[in-house]
């Protein structure tokens, strides 16, 4: 089994070139490889707002939460959000997206479909103090990445159908823990930055808007 010696977890907001506002359709015929595929997912970001991203892996739409620096991929990701409401007094859920986590170089595991910022709870409870008890699901997505605590060590497995099989991996618990807290202030930043122009575009609503994106 794999035991991880560097772990490092990365914060990632999906963004898919088709969701946000005034985004270029979806072309009807297959890209004819990679770069065409890339090509109009940058275009049609850039159409949206987006301007300065760039995913995690070429093919991927996760983008690390530090990219989102400028009023306008802010704003854009707020428009789209408040877009969605059904009422002004409502709150938006969760930003799709979540944690990848490597060691060194190698990843190791991925977000996978439904996973969102939230998700950084999970990371907290298993790198705590207090027993989280006999085994414990860090939502990734589906199927979910399982975790038991054994002696000093996590031991993390996925044997789920619905989605990427992750092969089963060991890390000392006091090795992921200052991962988590450093992921943590990337998320918390990003909150801030957002905050700073929901302030702008939807007042005092802003915060407790911003609070329910992370």
């Amino acid at each position: 089994m794999r035991e991880l010696h560097h772990p490092t977890l990365l914060a990632v907001v999906e963004i898919p070139p088709w969701k946000y506002l005034n985004h270029i359709p979806y072309p009807d015929v297959p890209f004819e490889g990679e770069d065409d595929r890339y090509q109009y997912w940058k275009e049609s970001l850039a159409a949206s707002g987006f301007t300065e991203l760039e995913p995690i892996s070429p093919g991927s739409w996760f983008v690390p939460v530090d990219q989102f620096a400028t009023a306008g991929s802010l704003d854009a990701i707020i428009a789209y959000e408040l877009e969605r409401l059904c009422d002004e007094e409502d709150l938006p859920c969760s930003l799709e997206g979540g944690y990848y986590l490597s060691d060194g170089e190698q990843e190791i595991a991925n977000p996978q479909c439904c996973a969102q910022l939230r998700d950084l709870a999970d990371w907290k409870l298993i790198v705590a103090e207090e027993d989280f008890g006999p085994a414990h699901w860090i939502g990734i997505g589906h199927p979910g990445l399982a975790v038991v605590r054994e002696g000093d060590r996590l031991r993390f497995w996925s044997d789920g159908p619905e989605e990427e099989h992750l092969d089963p991996f060991r890390c000392q618990q006091d090795l992921l823990k200052p991962a988590v807290q450093e992921v943590e202030q990337q998320v918390l930043a990003f909150r801030d930055r957002l905050l700073e122009r929901a302030k702008v575009l939807i007042g005092a609503r802003a915060e407790p808007f911003c609070d329910a994106l992370v």
